[in-house]
């Protein structure tokens, strides 16, 4: 299951590279499917529900995070997701 949840997750990180964030978000909603407690899971739909002016999903995502989640909120990733979110148009 990590195998093809990595697998996917390259696949998503490429398409968000293309500028095809609608195709990212499908397969980051697949890889919560398959791991559904690993918390960046959630980080990475809220990034590509941003690019895709989905805001609402976006914030959904990050309350879903587990409230034992180690994330670290200095991470610069998990910085610039916040921040485009609390940015982004209501």
């Amino acid at each position: 299951m990590v195998r093809e949840a990595r697998r996917l997750h390259e696949e998503a990180c490429a398409y968000l590279r293309e500028g095809k964030p609608e195709y990212a978000l499908l397969f980051q909603e697949r890889i919560l499917e398959i791991l559904p407690g690993f918390p960046s899971v959630h980080l990475r739909i809220a990034e590509a529900a941003l690019a895709v002016g989905r805001r609402d999903l976006a914030i959904r995502s990050l309350g879903a995070l587990p409230r034992r989640a180690a994330v670290d909120l200095r991470q610069p990733e998990v910085r610039e997701t916040i921040t485009r979110l609390l940015a982004a148009e209501p």
